[in-house]
C-alpha cells in the first residue's frame, strides 16, 4: 500500500513545515530572525528547541544592509 503524499504531507510532517523561528523560543524573540529564520536544519536541536549555533555576533551581521 502507497501513502498518499497530499495526506503525508498535511498531516504527518507539520513538525517540519513550521519555521525553526517559530520553534526555538531564542529565535521567536530574537531581532534578527528575518535574517536567518531560526538557522539550519542540520544544526537545530530538536531535543532542546534550539540552535546549537547562532550566527548573531558573528561578523555575518556585522554588515551593512
Amino acid at each position: 500500500m502507497r501513502d498518499n503524499l497530499k495526506d503525508v504531507w498535511e498531516n504527518r510532517f507539520e513538525f517540519f513545515r513550521k519555521g525553526l523561528d517559530e520553534m526555538s523560543p531564542e529565535c521567536s524573540e530574537c531581532s534578527e530572525k528575518e535574517f536567518c529564520a531560526g538557522g539550519a536544519r542540520h544544526s537545530f536541536d530538536y531535543d532542546n528547541l534550539r540552535q546549537r549555533m547562532c550566527f548573531k555576533d558573528t561578523e555575518v551581521f556585522e554588515c551593512s544592509y
